[in-house]
């Protein structure tokens, strides 16, 4: 029977033809290479150009396949600096030889298919099927990208590049997120997001900030780095997110860390998440020594004990946390419960309809133990192990960092000092809009934004109060007396049925300050208004959840905006309403020398005045005009 690189040809000719087997076999092999002197290093050499000596060596088609190869390979192991070079071997072999209307539709189409293919091993049919699509992708013909981009769930954007996509809040893997900073960049940019901020917990690696910084910088993105830090407020922790800014490339955010005081501010920060993963390793041990045994007593199946050190391999770069905890519990004891849940289903179908019930409950209880949010509340919650202090309450431990312990006006004073250029968001999770106003008059201006909305936060019930907190941020920027004091006084009413009598006239006497000092709260942000970030706190681990990346569907081509309208279940619309204001900018496409009589005699005929200029469409957002909107908001996930 003829072969092809590998693979048996059992079909008729109708379906694939000889070039879908030879990708397929090139793939294959390179997967299974563990050598890399193996590979032929002229097709994915960064310092050639793609239009040079390399369209000597292989078609289009196989040298973009092995670039992305190669980058995937990378990302699971490798260095940074590999990562990158993969990266950009292959940002130049998708853009700078594709010839299609739609040139950078048709590159994402491409690498996302590829992805596809490599996932797919081990089935023959699913990837002779996606290496016919990559083939057919490559033409770049609208009919066949468009098809494309609507099977793999991604969004046509318009060709300019012009677009409105963001996410402000996501997470790599050097904190709870999966994929290394260039993955995370690729993947980005594979949604069409123009605009990202990646969070950090206490403090960045230098290494992690190059990396993430240069992949941006390859791909033509906007990326900022966030460090979020915890401040005590009313007996629990606050959450305030630093974001330094005015650097012109990676170099220069590499030489701030350098710097004395924030290689000192690091090193603090650097405590406090080696304190917080204590409590993830105690939990570990909670886990081994209690609800392990608990477990298997009421799922009947055997759960060894875990160990640290093997939880440590898998966190890797990243903080520990209790995601990667679920994570690693299900990663670990998946295969007895789904073969246990095999076996149940069998026997199930022996019993008498009468005689069902105990199996069915027992089959419930073992399908929710593959749900990692059934293991984060069951099992790794406060409530689940009341012997254990809470990290995320402020308590009495002497061994507590000293930036643990810092008020929210001392944190972000400190903050602040450290770059004249910067941002400081403050997280609303579990916030009314009574302990808003509190926090942005006891921190006298220095909060810049607030996260109006965080996805993953809005999915779990903790944006409860989000359209009063709205009415508060719009009633700051308008600098409206009379709206601020209704606003100040219904809250002073709805604070006297406060139970607890300590915190009710603390706050209200607070309140009656405020409200004879109106100037200065507006004077907070009179020339600077109190602005609005978005984001998904995207991790790209837990399941069930919407990933990374929010875009306002104004800023989209015209039949991609109705199809989103026709088929509204697809993309989630936040209840938010935004600003927007569209700029068309002309710009002379040659120099003046070269401009010549002809095209300055057309540009005086009426309409024509812009003959020979290149058009470009420019949107801009209005962030401190963000609204609550209930269903007629203008983004989606």
């Amino acid at each position: 029977m003829p072969k092809s690189g590998g693979i048996v040809r059992r079909r008729s000719k109708i379906y694939f033809d000889t070039q879908d087997y030879e990708l397929l076999g090139m793939v294959n092999r390179l997967l299974s290479s563990k050598n890399e002197a193996k590979l032929d290093t002229r097709l994915f050499d960064a310092n050639l150009h793609p239009h040079g000596i390399k369209s000597l060596t292989a078609s289009r088609e196989m040298r973009i396949a092995v670039s992305v190869v190669r980058l995937l390979d990378s990302l699971e192991a490798g260095r940074a600096e590999d990562r990158l070079q993969a990266l950009g071997a292959l940002y130049d072999e998708v853009l700078t030889t594709a010839q299609s209307t739609l040139r950078r539709n048709t590159a994402r189409v491409l690498i996302q298919t590829m992805k596809e293919l490599v996932r797919s091993q081990g089935s023959q049919r699913r990837q002779l099927t996606l290496a016919h699509d990559f083939l057919q992708a490559v033409s770049g013909k609208p009919r066949i990208v468009r098809r494309l981009l609507y099977n793999y769930h991604l969004i046509e954007m318009p060709e300019e590049w012009s677009q409105l996509a963001f996410d402000h809040h996501v997470h790599d893997a050097n904190t709870k997120g999966r994929k290394n900073p260039t993955h995370l960049i690729m993947d980005a940019w594979l949604k069409g997001i123009r605009y990202l901020t990646v969070i950090y917990y206490n403090y960045v690696e230098a290494d992690a900030a190059y990396e993430l910084l240069r992949a941006a910088d390859i791909m033509g993105m906007s990326v900022r780095i966030g460090l979020e830090f915890a401040s005590p407020f009313r007996g629990r922790y606050v959450h305030f997110i630093w974001a330094p800014r005015g650097f012109t490339d990676a170099k220069g955010f590499l030489e701030f860390l350098a710097e004395a005081p924030m290689r000192r501010l690091m090193e603090k920060g650097r405590a406090a998440s080696a304190w917080q993963e204590k409590h993830i390793y105690a939990l570990l041990d909670c886990w081994n020594e209690q609800h392990r045994l608990v477990a298997e007593k009421a799922l009947e199946t055997e759960f060894p004990p875990l160990s640290a050190k093997d939880f440590r391999t898998f966190v890797g770069t990243g903080q520990a946390s209790k995601l990667h905890l679920a994570e690693f519990i299900y990663k670990n004891y998946s295969p007895p419960l789904l073969q246990r849940i095999h076996e149940l289903q069998r026997e199930r179908q022996a019993l008498k309809p009468e005689a069902r019930a105990s199996s069915d409950d027992m089959l419930r209880k073992l399908r929710e133990m593959t749900e990692l949010s059934h293991i984060l509340d069951a099992w790794l919650s406060p409530e689940a192990n009341p012997g254990l202090p809470d990290p995320d309450l402020p308590g009495n431990d002497p061994y507590l960092p000293e930036i643990l312990r810092l008020s929210p006006l001392l944190l972000l004073d400190r903050l602040s000092g450290m770059r004249s250029g910067h941002r400081i968001t403050l997280n609303l999770a579990g916030l009314g809009p009574e302990d808003v106003l509190e926090l942005l008059w006891i921190c006298q201006g220095l909060i810049t934004h607030l996260e109006i909305f965080n996805v993953k936060d809005w999915l779990e019930g903790k944006l409860s109060r989000l359209k009063e907190i709205s009415l508060l941020q719009l009633a700051a920027n308008t600098g409206s007396a009379p709206r601020l004091k209704h606003l100040i006084r219904d809250m002073i009413k709805g604070l006297e049925c406060e139970p607890e009598m300590i915190i009710r006239d603390e706050r209200c006497a607070l309140f009656r300050e405020i409200l004879r000092n109106i100037p200065t709260l507006q004077g907070f942000y009179k020339t600077a208004p109190l602005r609005a970030r978005i984001g998904t706190d995207s991790t790209s681990r837990a399941r069930k959840t919407l990933g990374m990346g929010l875009v306002f569907d104004e800023t989209l081509p015209l039949h991609v905006q109705r199809r989103i309208a026709k088929h509204r279940a697809g993309a989630l619309r936040l209840p938010l309403a935004v600003d927007l204001f569209e700029q068309i900018q002309y710009r002379r496409s040659g120099t003046l020398e070269k401009d010549s009589l002809l095209s300055r005699a057309v540009r005086r005929i009426p309409g024509l005045r812009h003959f020979g200029f290149d058009r470009r469409q420019v949107w801009h957002s209005q962030s401190a005009s963000t609204t609550y909107v209930e269903k007629t908001g203008n983004i989606i996930t």
